[in-house]
């Protein structure tokens, strides 16, 4: 199992409303979340071992959201 963690500007439960799609839609991701109470607001990914960073990177900023890997 593989773990990334990336900053956001993912900030409340509406912003996670509307990534959710497009990071499910991302292959070998097993389970994500958003820690919203972290300044930094953390997006923790994890799943198989091919678990592509671009991959992520790219989903979240077509639902319109900065991100950039810690």
């Amino acid at each position: 199992m593989e773990k990334l963690s990336f900053k956001t500007n993912i900030n409340c439960n509406n912003c996670i409303a509307k990534v959710k799609p497009f990071l499910n839609q991302v292959e070998n991701i097993e389970n994500w979340q958003v820690d919203i109470n972290n300044a930094d607001k953390i997006l923790s990914v994890s799943g198989e071992e091919k678990l592509n960073a671009e991959e992520v990177i790219e989903a979240v900023q077509k639902a319109g959201f900065s991100i950039e890997k810690q």
